[in-house]
This record gives structure tokens, C-alpha cells and sequence, in this order.
């Protein structure tokens, strides 16, 4: 047992070494156009906002919905012990359970969601001025933004546990799951233009340097996902009280 919990720190550290490296590529990748071209016009605001579009970038609807979605899923699969058989019968009713599963997902889309930010914050903190973004409220629409990041996030989680209770096969849920949100994503983007969507509240940075938001439609951006959590908890539930755990 020993052994088991030590490996499982191993692994815990290596996936946050990998993701810390990951977001830290990605940000570089993404920003170097405005960190190291100084003759750009742009106002300070303005390059803020372009380094955290919602369109494209670092923190885009896109990178959260067709790219990010991928590593998450992996540390949903790997950041906790497999739920063997003898796992299993630990907990002597199956709600116990699937509240233990929704607490791993929730868990680990607070570590995903904050270390995104956390790049975000430091990497820009180190080439912008921190009293400038303080003046802005920077690291407080960042705060705002992780924390959506977590909901949508464990929305993310419960739709690939979902599928893998209906397949039974974890490689064909992780499939279906990156093609329902990113299928969502262009419905959104194509065919939803007006309407709301779940992904269109992914604009945080957007909707605050642009000031089309205030903290109430942030509220009001909350309150929806974490209703979807809700409803995606209860069929989460409702699976898993049918699920066949013996074949």
C-alpha cells in the first residue's frame, strides 16, 4: 500500500510538472507577437486584451473547448487510483462512490483551471508592470475566469464519466467526449451566434476589457454553469447507480 501511495505522488508530480510545462510553452507560444515587439500601437489594454482574446490565444474558447479538453481528461484518468474491483468494494453503497468520483473531477479541474492561470499571472507579471495590472484588475478578472474554468471543467469531467459508463470503453468515451465539446464549440460559434451558450461565458477577459460585463453577469455566468454541473451530476448519479460492476 505504501508502495501504491508512493508511485501515485510520482505520477501526481510528474502530470504537474508536464501540465506546468504545457501551459508555459502554450503562453509563450501564443504571446511572444506582443512581448517582444515593442513598436506595436497598441495601448496597454489593448495588448492585454489580445493576449487574452477570447477568439484566439492562450485563453480562447477555442484553446479551453478543442485543445485544453484533451489534458484534462488524462489527468482526470491518471491524478487518482484506478477504480479496481477491490477499490470498489471499500464503500458499502454506491452513492458514496460517485460522490468520491465528482470530488476527483472537482479536484483536479481546480489544480487544471488555477495552474492555467497561475501561468498566465506570472508570465505576464514578469514582462508587464504589476502596478499597471493591478490598475486594471488583472489578477482579479484572473481569479474570476479560474474559477468559471472550474465549472465548465467539471462539466467537461462528468460528460466523459458519463460516456465511459455508457461504453464501457475509456479510449471511446475520451473520443466522444473531445467530439461533443468540440462539436458544441462550432454549433456555438456557427449556428448559436445570438443566442446564449454555455462557452460564450468563457469570455471573462473579453466582456471586462471590453466593459460589456460587471460582476453581476459574472454571477449570472456562475449561477448557469454551475446548474449544468447540477444537471450533469444528477445523470452522472442516476448512471451509476445502474452501472454493472461485475462484468
Amino acid at each position: 500500500m505504501c508502495m501504491r501511495l508512493s508511485t501515485m505522488k510520482v505520477k501526481r508530480s510528474i502530470l504537474i510538472i508536464v501540465l506546468w510545462g504545457f501551459f508555459s510553452f502554450v503562453w509563450f507560444l501564443q504571446n511572444k507577437h506582443f512581448i517582444f515587439q515593442s513598436h506595436l500601437q497598441l495601448s496597454f489594454t489593448e495588448v492585454l486584451l489580445l493576449m487574452n482574446s477570447s477568439a484566439v490565444g492562450y485563453s480562447s474558447i477555442q484553446a479551453y473547448a478543442l485543445f485544453y479538453t484533451i489534458p484534462f481528461i488524462i489527468c482526470v484518468d491518471h491524478f487518482f487510483f484506478p477504480k479496481s474491483v477491490c477499490y470498489i468494494v471499500r464503500f458499502s453503497k454506491r452513492r458514496h462512490l460517485y460522490v468520491r468520483v465528482f470530488t476527483e473531477i472537482v479536484v483536479v479541474s481546480i489544480i487544471f483551471s488555477f495552474m492555467h492561470s497561475l501561468v498566465n499571472v506570472l508570465c505576464t507579471s514578469y514582462f508587464f508592470s504589476f502596478e499597471k495590472l493591478q490598475e486594471v484588475s488583472f489578477f482579479r478578472i484572473a481569479l474570476c475566469n479560474s474559477v468559471l474554468l472550474v465549472l465548465f471543467y467539471t462539466s467537461v469531467g462528468l460528460i466523459y464519466q458519463c460516456l465511459k459508463h455508457l461504453t464501457h470503453q475509456s479510449h471511446v468515451a475520451f473520443f466522444l467526449t473531445l467530439l461533443l465539446v468540440g462539436g458544441w464549440f462550432f454549433i456555438e460559434k456557427l449556428f448559436i451566434v445570438t443566442s446564449w451558450g454555455p462557452m460564450k461565458d468563457l469570455t471573462i477577459y473579453t466582456q471586462w476589457f471590453e466593459e460589456h460585463w460587471t460582476m453581476k453577469e459574472f454571477l449570472f455566468a456562475y449561477i448557469r454553469h454551475a446548474l449544468l454541473v447540477f444537471f450533469l451530476f444528477f445523470m452522472h448519479s442516476f448512471l451509476y447507480e445502474r452501472k454493472d460492476f461485475v462484468s
